[in-house]
């Protein structure tokens, strides 16, 4: 009987953990967290992997994450570049987005910092979930932190992405 009682417990347990995880993923990916009521765009222009053009002109670059670059200064374009860019578009471009602030505005090229939301979806997680992007934390900009690193951590071990194509 004490066999019996301990599994279930156990079991009992897991469930409770598994069910409050779930929970967890769906509150941090709340887009009402930090949006104002007015936080719809338009997209027009996919920039790169990181980057997108809003309707109104304003260059956003994606909080937490970092895609590789198309043409940096002074270097070829980095491996994988052009696969986040196409997947950057494929989600966003043409489509209405919501927007959310962490705590700093903008970054040092004058761009908006946020997290971007398409049908209560974040896609700075999606990008990094499969591969596109890795995670950049820049204090003090970490409400997602921890949500990233879960999702780079399950791409990079299931090699998806820049995982399986790119040398370290």
């Amino acid at each position: 009987m004490g066999k019996y009682f301990a599994i279930v417990l156990l079991a009992l347990s897991a469930f409770t953990v598994n069910h409050w995880l779930v929970q967890e993923i769906q509150e941090n990916q709340n887009p009402q967290k930090g949006a104002s009521p007015q936080s719809e765009f338009l997209i027009t222009q996919v920039i790169d992997g990181d980057t997108i053009k809003l309707e109104n002109g304003d260059l956003v670059r994606y909080i937490g994450i970092n895609a590789p670059e198309l043409n940096p200064p002074n270097a070829s374009t980095e491996c994988f570049a052009l696969e986040a860019k196409k997947e950057n578009e494929r989600l966003v471009l043409g489509k209405i987005i919501k927007l959310e602030k962490d705590v700093s505005d903008k970054d040092q090229y004058g761009r908006l910092l946020r997290y971007v939301w398409l049908d209560n979806q974040m896609i700075n997680y999606q990008l990094v979930e499969k591969g596109f992007a890795q995670i950049a934390t820049y204090p003090p900009n970490v409400a997602y932190q921890n949500l990233f690193l879960e999702a780079q951590t399950s791409a990079r071990e299931n090699n998806l992405g820049l995982w399986s194509k790119c040398p370290n």
